[in-house]
């Protein structure tokens, strides 16, 4: 994402809603530092109004087997048939080793293909 673009991050959990701002910095293809930081919902709402993209999604967390890990699964609205799991790992040499949850429908690996990201998914809002 870079310093010059962001993304604006609206979340419901229990007991209520929280909202993030991330600025993501590529590393290297499939590694990335984030930089995240709270908003309230007036800034949440400021920053929203100025967006070009949006996605719609549920997020799933589910525990690792080890690690004290968390996958996150996320479930795209329609009209998007699509669902990915990320796991972010302490190491890029991490002896991951998949569920059987997530194996047994698993189609491919995306993490270096752009037209998985957020960004490629997102849909366009126009006259912005």
């Amino acid at each position: 994402l870079g310093e010059d673009r962001f993304r604006v991050r609206e979340t419901y959990h229990h007991p209520g809603i929280s909202y993030d701002r991330t600025y993501k910095e590529l590393l290297r293809p499939g590694v990335y530092d984030e930089r995240i930081e709270d908003l309230d919902a007036d800034q949440f709402m400021g920053f929203a109004k100025q967006g070009h993209r949006i996605l719609m999604k549920k997020r799933i967390i589910a525990p690792h087997l080890k690690d004290d890990l968390k996958w996150e699964i996320d479930v795209f609205n329609p009209p998007k048939l699509l669902v990915l799991a990320e796991i972010e790992t302490p190491t890029e040499d991490y002896p991951l080793v998949i569920p059987s949850f997530i194996e047994e429908v698993l189609i491919m690996e995306v993490t270096h293909l752009k037209k998985f990201t957020n960004y490629a998914l997102a849909d366009y809002i126009p006259n912005r």
